[in-house]
């Protein structure tokens, strides 16, 4: 007979079954007993609180009771917790309740729930929070008060409960929240002033999951994809990137770990308009606990940057090809030196063979034998040095002048030994312990079969102190031409410029090389032509110095500039060989004297009409002298300024009053004072002389040209008169174009370094096929330094096979000159061959013309492994019936991946276990087939999305029986998802032998994963149905 206890037990174990509920009727039968006996083991059960009644209509349903007991709640639960009957009489309180209210618990037990002396029991909604949780979990409610002067936040939240006695309840967890709120509310103001921030960016932010939902864009990236940000959020990152950069764009997403969470990378993507932009992206990943849980994506348009970078890359070209033209100019000047010392080697040769006879020569002669000691020398040796056969010649040579080195005898027995003679500059000890400087000839002479060495020393003290004298003449010569601001020039007889100054550029705006071969007249203004082809023919013919002609002169930008040339005729004179000129600009000084000219004849005009005129015609000047831009004063001998144009005021910022009786050079910047006073101090270099200071303004320092001009009283110096140009924008336009070389050469090396950078194998050719560069990642490919590639032929690097079909798409590439992009194959330095794509266009020269090609090339083994497993599948799918879909993608699976066992599982609604739809072991189908979730890698999957464990994975799982059953070392595994996203299933390979890592299978399996879950859909669909 049944007891009562497992009647009681059976009734509980059925509700639990039936969560819905059940009615008495329904129950009766269920345990078997008359409607009578439910009725009186039901109201057992409802008085403990072990079971529920819910009335619905007239129907009583019963269910378990979802009854807390009390003691273990109040046990278990860190917060207050507080509990009553029906009645609103506290029953039990916890030790944080009790804490919270400050009293004992017979204090407040059998008290009502109002009569309980704490503030927040005395709120309003308190009574209908308990009253709730007599049926229900109510959800949370706050509640506000004042506890002892301090507004306190509560969280209340009403649970029906079962005390000890089996008496029903309800009770209320109380959770102080004050502090959570505060910090809530500080969070939330964070959040809105972040999102202000960056809405007001124009760097581009993104914020995604690691599923690639978007959370949050700011406007400056929707306008760069041109797509509202409401239309981002909760949506798939789907920013369309060009297939090229697709690689490294997912292969730098993978490699960002906790350990490296912020990573670099620039990409091109493609903007709803159709244009195509260069991003430079900062991602930063935000791990917890070692797990990705959002990607932030910082981005800025750097389109324009690489625009510019091209645009620099042509130039560097051009400069490149500049510096290998003139390369080869310096080769052939070097050829011509070779060519000349072999001249000059066999002339001293034949100079050796007439100084050998001559035995009281003018210079000293001394024969030593091999060892250095001297055998004999002639008269002049034995006069001056106090020559002794025997001696050794080491005591009269000291210091080689030329290699600044100590002189040796088997040095120069060495040179001579090698190439016959030896000639060689030194300093000589003579009889009187004096040194001179000598220029010796050492040459190899046979005596009697005996080989030995001839010296023929000449003395040279005299004409090394006249190269010295030479050399300095020469750059003091030099330092004037080169500094000087007239224009020193030299013409042949035929007027062409065969030699110009550097300041023809700061006066006519040509470089010395843009005019040097050209005539001169073609610059002279077609009216002064005929009259400086003239007085050039008279130069010519009577050889002597002419007075100086004046005659306007053409500019760089097509304006006219007057000037003052004087010439004398020097040709086949050694070192000029032409005429030499002198010139100036006298465009200045022209203009003041047709003003002064002008003002003159207006002058005496006025004077004879009526003296009253005078008075404006001086205005006229003065106004003149103040408008004009540049700034006119006088100074006298000791350099004070006497007059100054109130030019000054509007030019500089002083007034002439300010002026007037100072030192003219304190005005001048203080580094520029020396060369000042040097000048001033020289009457002759500061009479019709423009110089350039620095001048110092009120509110800046101005680059100005100051010309002088002495004044004559009694041909004797009075003064001088000065006219002050600024010269500021030209001296800025100087620097700034200094700057921009530099800046130059700076992104030159930048683009290299760059170009070595790329880890795509890049290249670029000349039109014969030879490469001219080649960066790291293309070297590496074929296991050679870059250098080695520089200068060879495709032939010499490829295949024959190879190497044919490449020169065959250079020619056509040089022809038609249109982009191309085909599939190709190559070889690498293991002998493996990959296909690759190649990506090939031409460039051009600075004149626009053909120059070569660049092209790159890209490794696609992955994706023709990836193609061809899935051409297989389709193929084996091909007329397969809808139920063994499944089967077909297991069978191919395995044959391709060459794994011991495929599953296709299906996850069961208890959550625990897989059951297989397909699975293949050993080449063989296996039904029925069960695999436990729990402890399994499929439940990292599950959670985490495609895994792989290349090794041991039965070790890291060890309680998956599956792993250990059949051997199983390596494992991958993907989840299978329905339309909804939801995970369904499991697809997974395990093999008995250790596999390699590769994002090859990954994408294999995401590609078969979507095809096998909408199959198992399908199913369910039609099961529905």
């Amino acid at each position: 007979m049944t007891s009562s206890t497992d009647i009681l037990s059976s009734i509980i174990e059925i509700l639990s079954q039936h969560q819905e509920g059940m009615q008495m009727k329904d129950l009766a039968e269920a345990v078997h007993l008359n409607r009578n006996a439910i009725a009186k083991y039901l109201g057992i059960l409802h008085q403990k609180g072990q079971v529920d009644l819910r009335q619905i209509g007239k129907a009583k349903i019963f269910t378990v009771s979802r009854r807390f007991p009390f003691s273990v709640l109040s046990e278990i639960n860190l917060d207050s917790v507080i509990g009553f009957d029906k009645n609103l009489h506290c029953i039990h309180a916890n030790t944080a309740c009790l804490k919270m209210i400050d009293c004992s618990l017979e204090e407040i037990i059998n008290k009502p729930i109002n009569g309980i002396m704490f503030p927040l029991f005395q709120h309003p909604s308190i009574v209908d929070i308990v009253n709730n949780g007599f049926s229900s979990i109510g959800q949370p409610v706050r509640i506000s008060c004042k506890i002892k002067e301090n507004l306190q936040i509560f969280e209340i939240r009403g649970i029906p409960v079962v005390f000890n006695n089996c008496v029903t309840g309800s009770a209320i967890i109380i959770k102080e929240i004050t502090s959570i709120t505060s910090a809530q509310d500080e969070i939330a103001h964070l959040k809105e002033l972040y999102k202000a921030v960056t809405e007001t960016q124009t760097e581009f932010i993104v914020h995604s999951l690691p599923d690639g939902t978007i959370t949050y864009v700011n406007p400056a990236f929707a306008s760069l994809i041109g797509l509202s940000q409401k239309m981002y959020i909760g949506k798939r990152y789907h920013l369309k990137i060009l297939d090229d950069d697709i690689p490294l764009v997912r292969e730098h997403f993978l490699s960002i770990t906790s350990e490296n969470p912020i990573k670099k990378i620039e990409n091109r993507i493609l903007t709803f308009s159709g244009d195509i932009r260069v991003v430079r992206w900062v991602n930063q990943g935000i791990f917890r606990d070692g797990v990705l849980y959002e990607l932030h994506s910082y981005g800025i348009d750097i389109t324009e940057l690489k625009n510019l970078e091209e645009r620099l890359q042509i130039k560097c070209d051009h400069y490149r090809n500049t510096i290998q033209k003139t390369t080869d100019e310096y080769q052939k000047i070097n050829q011509d030196l070779l060519e000349e010392i072999e001249r000059r080697k066999h002339v001293e040769e034949d100079l050796q063979k007439l100084q050998i006879s001559l035995n009281y020569s003018s210079e000293l002669i001394i024969w030593t034998d091999e060892k250095g000691i001297i055998i004999s020398s002639n008269k002049g040796a034995l006069d001056s040095l106090g020559i002794i056969p025997g001696n050794s010649l080491n005591i009269f040579f000291s210091e080689n002048l030329e290699k600044c080195e100590v002189l040796s005898w088997d040095s120069i027995w060495k040179e001579v030994k090698l190439y016959g003679c030896y000639l060689f500059e030194c300093l000589i000890l003579d009889k009187n312990n004096n040194f001179f400087s000598a220029e010796v000839l050492a040459n190899y002479l046979f005596n009697n079969g005996i080989g030995c060495c001839g010296f023929f020393i000449r003395n040279i003290n005299k004409r090394k102190m006249a190269e010295i004298a030479l050399q300095e003449s020469e750059e003091r010569f030099k330092a004037i031409i080169q500094n000087s601001f007239d224009i020193i020039g030299i013409l042949d007889d035929k007027g062409e410029i065969v030699y110009t100054s550097p300041s023809t550029y700061l006066i006519l705006g040509y470089l010395p090389e843009e005019i040097c071969g050209h005539s001169s007249f073609e610059y002279v203004h077609p009216d002064d032509r005929k009259r400086v082809r003239e007085i050039f023919k008279r130069v010519i013919e009577k050889l002597k110095l002419v007075s100086p002609i004046e005659f306007r002169f053409k500019h760089k930008d097509g304006s006219f500039i007057d000037m003052e040339t004087i010439g004398v005729n020097l040709i086949g004179v050694p070192g000029v060989d032409g005429i030499v000129v002198t010139s100036r600009q006298i465009t200045e000084r022209k203009k003041n004297e047709n003003l002064l000219k002008m003002f003159n004849e207006e002058l005496e005009q006025k004077v004879k009409e009526r003296t009253e005129e005078l008075c404006d015609s001086r205005k006229m000047f003065k106004d003149l002298v103040e408008n004009i831009d540049e700034l006119i004063l006088s100074l006298d001998l000791k350099g004070n300024i006497t007059y100054i144009s109130p030019a000054v005021t509007r030019l500089y910022g002083y007034t002439p009053d300010m002026l007037r009786g100072q030192k003219f050079h304190e005005l001048l910047h203080p580094d520029d004072y020396n060369r000042y006073k040097d000048l001033f101090c020289n009457n002759l270099q500061m009479e019709s002389r423009s110089h350039e200071f620095r001048l110092m303004c009120k509110d800046r320092v101005a680059y100005v040209r100051i010309s002088i001009r002495a004044i004559h009283q009694e041909h004797i110096i009075s003064g001088y008169n000065c006219i002050v140009t600024d010269i500021s924008s030209l001296k800025r336009a100087l620097f700034e174009t200094e700057d921009a070389r530099h800046s130059l050469d700076h992104t030159l090396m930048f683009l290299q370094t760059i170009i070595s950078a790329i880890p795509i194998p890049f290249y670029y050719k000349d039109l014969e096929g030879r490469y001219l560069k080649v960066n790291d990642a293309f070297a590496d490919l074929l296991g050679h330094t870059p250098d080695f590639y520089i200068g060879k032929s495709s032939s010499e690097i490829w295949s024959e096979e190879y190497a044919g079909l490449y020169r065959e798409k250079d020619m056509e590439l040089l022809r038609t000159g249109e982009k191309q992009i085909y599939e190709s194959r190559i070889t690498d330095l293991l002998q493996i061959d990959h296909p690759v794509i190649y990506y090939k266009d031409v460039f051009h020269d600075e004149n626009g013309e053909v120059a070569g090609i660049v092209g790159a090339f890209l490794d696609i083994t992955e994706r023709k492994e990836i193609e061809n497993i899935l051409q297989t599948l389709i193929r084996s799918m091909v007329g397969t019936v809808e139920d063994n879909v499944l089967h077909v993608i297991t069978e191919t699976i395995s044959l391709c991946l060459k794994a011991d066992c495929i599953i296709i599982g299906e996850i069961q609604q208890n959550h625990k276990n897989i059951k297989a739809l397909s699975m293949i072991l050993d080449g063989k189908m296996v039904e029925h087939y069960m695999y436990t979730l729990k402890g399994s890698p499929c439940e990292i999957v599950t959670a985490k999305g495609f895994c792989i464990y290349p090794d041991n994975v039965a070790d890291l799982f060890p309680e998956d029986r599956t792993l250990h059953l059949f051997n199983i070392r390596g494992y991958l595994g993907t989840p299978l998802k329905n339309s909804k996203g939801e995970v369904i299933g499991i697809l997974c390979a395990l093999f008995r032998h250790k596999i390699s890592v590769s994002p090859l299978y990954e994408r294999i399996f995401t590609i078969i994963a979507e095809k096998a879950a909408a199959e198992i859909e399908r199913k369910h669909g039609e099961k529905v149905l």
